[in-house]
């Protein structure tokens, strides 16, 4: 009878490991697309910066370093 009561202990232990074990995949997954967002972000915003500076440039606009003076051409 001992043995069968320490097997049910022992099957009940492995059982509890299983669920904390997907609590763990579950909150990984989770945080891992949680950082995929924001990364992805961070480089749509740098991409739309970069288009922006871009864009600004091919219409005339010129800037040089501190203290310069900055041009812009109207281009019609």
């Amino acid at each position: 009878m001992d043995f069968l009561a320490n097997a049910a202990l022992d099957i009940d232990r492995k059982q509890h490991r299983a669920v904390i074990g997907e609590a763990d995949v579950l909150r990984f997954t989770a945080s891992a697309l949680l950082q995929l967002t924001a990364f992805a972000f961070a480089i749509a915003l740098t991409a739309q910066t970069a288009t922006h500076v871009g864009q600004s440039r091919s219409h005339g606009e010129q800037r040089e370093g501190a203290g310069t003076t900055t041009t812009i051409e109207s281009v019609r």
